[in-house]
């Protein structure tokens, strides 16, 4: 392998580092990529996967030139950890709660495995052991 085709290789692995948003567009292209950290890159394709190729060498392309123009080149995103902060609703919240306990699982794999089938995806995580549905508090005595 060359020292240009390293070279390429280097930056296209940096670029697909960051996060790259697919939509469809109803035109031609049918799909094109947008990624957050690089205002004004924009690459369309036939299908999914070749826009996301041609974005990834387009943003190459414009680290290797920010990198010889001395520009700054935004931080590349960390890897996902599998945590998720989200917030709903109260009656949502409840909703998931309550289903989370007819299931037997916490409203964290519910709401997970929900999302998951939501976005076409087969199993999230293993399915936990039936969990015990918890007891109410006992009530307070006086003394």
């Amino acid at each position: 392998m060359s020292s240009m085709e390293t070279g390429t290789a280097d930056y296209l692995a940096r670029a697909r580092q960051y996060a790259m948003t697919v939509t469809t567009t109803g035109g031609d292209p049918p799909f094109l990529v947008v990624a957050a950290d690089w205002p004004g890159l924009i690459a369309g394709g036939e299908t999914p996967e070749a826009a996301l190729t041609l974005a990834a060498e387009v943003l190459a392309d414009m680290i290797e030139r920010n990198e010889q123009n001395g520009r700054a080149i935004p931080a590349a995103p960390s890897r996902p950890t599998g945590r998720l902060n989200l917030r709903v609703s109260r009656s949502l919240h409840s909703v998931l709660t309550a289903r989370a306990e007819a299931e037997g699982v916490s409203v964290s794999y519910l709401a997970a495995e929900l999302l998951a089938r939501g976005l076409g995806v087969e199993e999230v995580l293993p399915r936990p052991r039936r969990r015990r549905p918890r007891r109410p508090p006992e009530p307070a005595t006086s003394t």
